[in-house]
């Protein structure tokens, strides 16, 4: 009797140890299931957030785009209404210095043909005058070099200005055509992130499955 109760003992020492066990294991399936679970939240948050950062780019890059398509369009308004008028005015003045020095030349050209032609007395007070119309020729001819080099820098500024429109145009067009930047101006426009009430309150609470989300999420 005294040997069936011990049995009886053991075998219920041994079933209680066996669903301890058992507990504990669920337990500590439990506890992997629910860091398996705050992981995959935490993953696929990090997945919105990124998706969110770049919609907020892409109107800011369209921003951006605007201002320099208007950029280029103020920039070529300028150019166009500086050459109004036929030639520009740094050209108009550098050929007036230029028929002006051609004139002076023509001057000082004579008047040494008349101080040959003048008695030796009369020779020393024209040569006085002639100095005089040579130095004036002289510094005029360095101010119409200086006006050349300076329409010459202009005409090169000009230049690289329409080349930098094309430059502005060509990138806003390439940008504008891209299919990501599309897609992306499509879900901005779609949704607003900028929304407090399209927000969760907790990051936790922010379900996967959109289609908005274009990233694959692969949960382990």
């Amino acid at each position: 009797m005294q040997e069936t109760v011990t049995n009886t003992n053991e075998r219920k020492s041994l079933f209680s140890s066996f669903l301890e066990v058992l507990e504990a294991r669920e337990k500590q399936a439990q506890a992997d299931r629910q860091l398996q679970e705050e992981k995959y939240l935490l993953r696929t948050q990090r997945i919105y957030d990124f998706h969110d950062r770049q919609r907020r780019e892409a109107v800011e890059l369209r921003r951006c785009l605007d201002y320099v398509s208007q950029h280029a369009h103020v920039l070529e308004s300028v150019l166009r209404g500086a050459g109004e008028g036929g030639v520009p005015l740094s050209s108009a003045l550098v050929r007036q210095a230029s028929a002006l020095q051609r004139c002076m030349a023509q001057c000082v050209a004579n008047a040494a043909r008349i101080r040959q032609l003048l008695a030796a007395t009369h020779q020393p007070q024209m040569d006085t005058m002639l100095a005089k119309m040579e130095a004036e020729l002289s510094t005029w001819t360095a101010f119409l070099q200086r006006a050349v080099d300076a329409t010459y820098n202009t005409e090169v500024v000009i230049d690289n200005l329409h080349n930098l429109i094309a430059e502005q145009r060509r990138c806003v067009r390439e940008v504008s055509s891209s299919t990501v930047f599309a897609s992306l101006c499509a879900e901005s426009a779609d949704s607003n992130p900028a929304s407090p009430a399209a927000a969760p309150a907790s990051p936790l609470e922010r379900r996967a499955p959109s289609a908005a989300c274009s990233t694959p999420i692969v949960r382990d």
